[in-house]
């Protein structure tokens, strides 16, 4: 449970891509690496999956089983919370190809989790994805992916219907399509995408059914990346992006519609130094600006940024920071900027014992109506691998938000426990 990501749908979309596929995807003996690993990504041959052998293709498969307890299932003021446990079941698979000069991945996933009393927030989510690539020349590739999700809103998440009878149902699409280059210390990459989301009616008591084609978008992008190589580890970049979002509903709440466009440009550095850390921080301006007067216009600085720092062999230190601007659809409308830093640090207590612990801090500035929302979280995690293919985990999660400006969720304290038994092939 540790690492959960509390973030609106689009976020959770981006996840929702890159854990399509097993985690057991990652435990192949003969996998590539870079000289820097942290503990989380290291090769164990002696405890990963294998997979299974299938011609030109590598089967990997896991299923694993939750259970967790959930002092705060809705998100509520400590006088009004409801507690209850769940058993969640995940099972995922992944094709991945073993030709030299191109690839493709082929990965899905399905989740179910069960209330032991409250059978209104059961639900089942599942997300596909396609990955392939072709190498044209030595240094150059075409690349693609697809990704296919049916999600569930969190209850306490900040942009959602409160006091539904049953979570926020939604579905999603993307697609990627671009290419790489490189001529001697130049690298490049452009892509286009496509994404759209739809989220599914929900009912409110004896208000009957709320429709919500008002928060259905579809995307278009496309952004650019040109780097430079100072040193063989140390490299300069800079990048930029465009995508329109259109809606294909007027927002109820000021009866227009809240289409817009955002320009974002960056610059940074990247490195990767053996053994001592790698990162990847990009710092620059975004914009984003609504068709119609009734939204306010955002534009800000800008902030990507991932470092790992190798404290030792067995110690791995994340630490990442994020500001950008998300959409508000569900209160006033409009957009609002999510400021996010986090850090975990991962060590390795034996071979096949690894402690994890995880804290967050999370801002969202919502301009429209001068509303803002505090979170912290932290947890903790710990994973036994007892023997090839096996992992046990016991986690602690928390979480606590804190509402102003008139926001109509309710500040609160959220804790989560949970064990894990999971099997990979």
């Amino acid at each position: 449970m540790l690492g959960r990501v509390w973030r609106n749908p689009g976020a959770v979309l981006a996840v929702a891509c890159v854990t399509a596929a097993p985690a057991a995807a990652q435990d192949s003996a003969d996998q590539d690496v870079s000289p820097n690993t942290s503990v989380r990504e290291r090769a164990k041959p002696e405890y990963d999956a294998l997979g299974v052998s299938l011609g030109a293709f590598r089967l990997l498969t896991s299923a694993r089983t939750d259970f967790v307890y959930d002092t705060n299932v809705f998100g509520e003021a400590d006088d009004l919370k409801t507690e209850d446990a769940f058993v969640q079941s995940v099972v995922g698979a992944a094709l991945v190809s073993t030709w030299s000069n191109r690839s493709l991945r082929l990965a899905g996933r399905v989740e179910d989790r069960r209330y032991f009393e409250l059978d209104s927030e059961n639900r089942t989510n599942y997300n596909v994805n396609i990955e392939a690539r072709i190498n044209t020349s030595r240094r150059n590739a075409l690349f693609a992916t697809y990704a296919q999700a049916r999600l569930t809103e969190f209850r306490d998440a900040t942009q959602t219907i409160v006091g539904a009878d049953s979570p926020v149902r939604f579905s999603t699409r993307r697609l990627v399509v671009g290419a790489d280059f490189r001529q001697d210390r130049w690298e490049q990459r452009v892509d286009v995408s496509f994404s759209d989301i739809d989220f599914d009616d929900v009912s409110i008591g004896g208000a009957g059914s709320v429709d919500q084609d008002f928060r259905d978008s579809e995307a278009i992008g496309t952004s650019a990346r040109i780097g430079y190589r100072v040193l063989p580890f140390v490299g300069l970049f800079v990048r930029a992006a465009y995508e329109t979002r259109d809606y294909s509903t007027i927002q109820p709440r000021l009866g227009v519609l809240q289409d817009s466009e955002t320009f974002v440009g960056a610059g940074g550095v990247f490195f990767d130094i053996a053994k001592v850390a790698r990162a990847d921080i990009a710092v620059g301006y975004i914009q984003r600006d609504y068709e119609d007067d009734l939204f306010f216009d955002l534009e800000g600085v800008r902030v990507d940024a991932q470092l790992e720092y190798f404290l030792s062999g067995i110690t791995t230190l994340t630490v990442d920071f994020d500001r950008d601007i998300q959409e508000a659809n569900i209160l006033t409308g409009g957009g609002f900027f999510l400021t996010s830093v986090g850090g975990r640090v991962d060590h390795e207590l034996l071979r096949n014992l690894v402690l994890s612990l995880e804290g967050r801090y999370r801002q969202d500035d919502i301009f429209q109506s001068d509303q803002q929302a505090e979170n912290l979280s932290a947890g903790l995690d710990i994973e036994y691998r007892p023997r090839r293919g096996w992992r046990l985990r016991a986690g602690y999660d928390w979480r606590n938000l804190s509402p102003s400006g008139g926001l109509l969720r309710p500040a609160f304290d959220r804790h989560q426990f949970s064990l894990s038994v999971e099997f990979r092939i």
